[in-house]
Formats: structure tokens, sequence, C-alpha cells
């Protein structure tokens, strides 16, 4: 298993509340919304790696919900469930298919 840990976090300011997480070689960014959240994976070399993530979610049982911005996807999360949503990030990341 490989290890999850939060790397820096931003307080609310004019984008909202921000938090990066490593998770394995990839970086986890979560933006804190009102009342939801988005999560955007990165890869080593800080390329959107969040579609990959979710097709690879998918295919353990999660049907996670995507968000196309104008720069990058995210993975829509209930603010109560990022801790469990980085885990299963981190779950597919250490499979050897992705």
């Amino acid at each position: 298993m490989m290890a999850i840990k939060l790397i820096k976090g931003q307080a609310k300011g004019i984008l909202g509340r921000r938090e990066w997480w490593t998770v394995g070689n990839h970086t986890a960014v979560v933006a804190y919304g009102d009342e939801r959240c988005g999560i955007c994976v990165l890869d080593e070399s800080r390329r959107d790696f969040t579609r990959e993530v979710v097709e690879k979610l998918r295919t353990i049982g999660n049907e996670p919900k995507l968000l196309q911005t104008i720069d990058s996807c995210l993975i829509e999360c209930p603010l109560d469930q990022v801790s469990n949503f980085l885990i299963d990030i981190e779950a597919v990341l250490g499979s050897p298919q992705i």
C-alpha cells in the first residue's frame, strides 16, 4: 500500500480552499466548494491524469462523476467522502494496469 500524505493546504480565498495530497507517485489536488469538492489527479510530470483514474475506478465498481473544467478534469466528490475517494484512488494507482 502506498502512502497518502497532505503536502500543502490553502485556506479559503478567492478560489476557495485547496489541498495537495501525495498518492504514491501522483498528486491529488482537492478543490473545496460549499457543498461538494473536486479532485484532480496529476502524474509525476504534472499532467492531468484524472480521466485515466476515473476509468480505473469504474473497473472496481466506483462510479465517480467526472467534471470538465477549462484546463482539467475533476472527480466530483461529496465533502464528507474525500478521504474515501483518496483511498480508492490510491488503490487503483497501485494496480499494475495504470
